[in-house]
């Protein structure tokens, strides 16, 4: 437990004129005595700033950064603005085959002011879902989001409605479309096409049983829940139905969060005042979502490299080149005769 100085000096006082003797008096609070001397001596030899506490500094850095490593993050960091430190250290290894800690990244991005401060609330919810899916088009997606494409004659916002189909293992976009209304002729439109997309088997009755077709998650909304709609689902497409808790949609979490990244990566960028330029907006977004964007929850890899199992290999050679990297910095600072430093860059 750390103290502040005044709250030392108030310790050292009462251990020293309670009464009960100093080891007594210390004991009941639960402080080490050896410490409070350790207080006193930093008085008699630097007087009341001896009990500023000191930020802890290591004696050997034998795997401190290069300077070119320095030199090379903020060229990328230049040239992917719109990456945090996180993405950004993986897109340097994707790029160059070159090792650096997402914590390196940070601190000299900070350094530099080059860290923007976080937007928005976090809310607290539950760790995981509880079933993952473990490979591609187990579970699929599917939700609609309301999307603002200019305005009428009386000035009031024109909504077009975003329908999306996405692989929950892979975060892979299968399918998507802009429509004027959010019937549910929409939506088995997007379904359709996904299963299209995905190049599934032609249909069988028993694939539902079989697992050969995905599990469809979706929120309690009518398109989802009329009779037609179940009907359509588990009879023409032989895809069974799973419905969020009701007014928890946290569930649906993985489309919701591609919702946002789709307006605010891309539509909020961009001036636009039509659903057909908003369309072409969000085509390239989804292009660069799908083939390029690295992805956190899966292991920054793409979602397309996800979805079709390629670059499996990329924790491993990470990995590796760490270990490289770390080596060539233990034997450059030893060559150099710099291994002992009192620096934290």
């Amino acid at each position: 437990m750390r103290f502040q100085p005044e709250e030392k000096l108030e310790i050292i006082g009462l251990a020293r004129y309670s009464g009960l003797g100093f080891q007594k008096t210390l004991s009941v609070f639960g402080i080490n005595p050896y410490k409070v001397w350790s207080w006193i001596r930093n008085i008699e030899k630097n007087g009341f700033t001896g009990l500023v506490d000191k930020p802890p500094i290591p004696k050997s850095m034998p795997y401190r950064h290069l300077d070119e490593e320095k030199d090379n993050i903020l060229k990328k960091a230049e040239q992917y603005t719109h990456l945090n430190h996180r993405k950004l250290a993986h897109q340097i290894f994707r790029d160059d085959g070159i090792f650096v800690s997402e914590s390196l990244v940070y601190r000299i991005l900070k350094v530099n002011n080059l860290i923007c401060p976080k937007r928005g609330l976090k809310i607290e919810s539950g760790d995981s879902w509880k079933s993952q899916p473990q490979a591609s088009n187990e579970i699929w997606h599917i939700d609609i989001s309301y999307i603002p494409c200019g305005l009428n004659d009386k000035g009031k916002t024109i909504f077009w409605y975003l329908i999306v189909v996405l692989d929950g293992y892979s975060r892979y976009v299968i399918s998507w479309d802009l429509f004027p209304d959010m019937t549910k002729e929409r939506c088995f439109e997007v379904a359709d096409q996904a299963i299209f997309l995905a190049q599934l088997p032609d249909d069988l009755p028993d694939y539902v049983q079989a697992g050969k077709r995905p599990s469809l998650l979706s929120d309690n909304g009518k398109q989802f829940r009329a009779r037609k709609s179940r009907e359509f689902f588990s009879k023409l497409l032989n895809i069974k139905q799973i419905f969020t808790s009701a007014h928890h949609p946290e569930t649906n979490g993985k489309v919701e969060r591609l919702f946002k990244s789709a307006k605010y990566e891309a539509l909020y960028r961009n001036d636009y005042s039509s659903a057909d330029e908003a369309k072409k907006i969000l085509a390239d977004f989804f292009d660069y979502y799908n083939n390029h964007r690295l992805h956190q929850a899966i292991g920054y890899i793409t979602p397309r490299e996800s979805y079709y199992g390629l670059n499996r290999d990329y924790t491993q050679r990470r990995l590796k080149a760490k270990s490289e990297k770390l080596n060539q910095r233990k034997q450059y600072w030893a060559k150099s005769g710099d291994l002992l430093t009192f620096s934290k860059s």
